[in-house]
């Protein structure tokens, strides 16, 4: 997400300073988290920061943000969908969800979304995901106010499962995309494709997906177009047979960064209580913080509705809070 404008003008944003140097701040935040976090061994991929549309990365809900992200493998919940839209298969009741998340340098990250049973093999899910930076200060080549403006992002995705073997679902996701830096605007299209196997080992499922394969339409500028956050994952979840523990594990080879890994576990108390921790390595500090990465969380179960909570901890860049809530109905 590289804010370079529209109309001519947009010549201006290459040059030195000055007016449109406050609009390239804006869509640099999240990257620049996201460069600076993932970094392995003191240094910083070579492709770090050549992608756009760098919410995309975001995990939605706060059961798999406190399960360091690992949920490729997951099913029954509504929120796997954003890691793996194969997941929806095995829904049974119709869900809804909503998140909202406090995140990093003043951002704000929302999300809603419904899923569907059209039948006993295949359903459907829908959701809608918002992230706003804020009001920010545009200022001139000198340095002088202009004003405020804001940014923000948009993605609608849609999802559709459907179990093809006895034991294997397959899912495909469409999603469409908007960032909006001031009067400026770019859009783009992209695919997600997942698999989700139920393994002879009893509670042991396995998980593939590969997301936003795509293109974009229009980008901030004419002649410039941001590359796509791709990203390969397989990954499994273990529910220990007659024990109230589930294990999650994953791998993660984005094209913007190494090969990293989260993993997670969850503790579920009389089916009312579930505490959660986990951790992803794609955090982990530029100065090497032990607690980079990791992540806690808890969900209360009421009746038909779950509320989850998730922290994060990004070292020197900050900490996150995301508060979920899942119904169903």
């Amino acid at each position: 997400m590289n804010a370079t404008p529209k109309d001519t003008e947009a010549h201006q944003l290459k040059g030195q300073g000055g007016k449109w140097f406050s609009l390239c701040l804006v869509p640099c935040a999240l990257s620049l988290a996201m460069m600076a976090s993932g970094a392995m061994a003191g240094e910083i991929h070579e492709k770090a920061g050549t992608t756009g549309f760098s919410f995309l990365k975001l995990v939605s809900g706060a059961r798999a943000t406190a399960m360091g992200g690992a949920f490729v493998a997951m099913d029954g919940d509504i929120n796997g969908m954003a890691s793996n839209p194969a997941s929806l298969a095995s829904l049974r009741v119709r869900q809804g969800t909503a998140t909202y998340t406090n995140y990093l340098v003043d951002t704000q990250f929302g999300m809603v979304g419904a899923a569907q049973p059209l039948n006993d093999v295949r359903a459907f899910g829908a959701m809608l995901s918002y992230m706003s930076y804020g009001e920010l200060q545009k200022t001139d080549e000198d340095g002088q106010s202009e004003g405020t403006f804001g940014a923000n992002d948009i993605v609608l995705q849609g999802a559709l499962a459907q179990v093809v073997l006895k034991d294997l679902a397959v899912g495909i996701g469409i999603k469409v995309a908007i960032s909006s830096i001031d009067d400026y605007a770019s859009d783009a299209y992209m695919l997600d494709l997942g698999l989700r196997f139920r393994t002879p080992v009893e509670g042991l499922s396995l998980g593939a997906s590969l997301s936003n394969v795509g293109f974009v339409r229009s980008g901030f500028s004419e002649g410039f177009k941001d590359a796509l956050p791709v990203a390969a994952r397989v990954g499994f979840a273990h529910q220990v047979a007659h024990l109230p523990l589930l294990f999650v594990g994953e791998m993660v080879l984005p094209n913007d960064n190494d090969v990293y890994f989260c993993g997670g576990t969850e503790i579920r108390i009389r089916d009312i209580l579930f505490l959660r921790g986990g951790y992803n390595s794609l955090l982990k500090d530029l100065n090497e913080d032990d607690w980079a990465g990791v992540a806690l969380g808890c969900g209360f179960r009421w009746t038909r509705y779950r509320l989850d909570y998730a922290y994060n901890f990004f070292a020197e860049l900050g900490e996150a809070h995301r508060v979920s809530v899942v119904g169903e109905f």
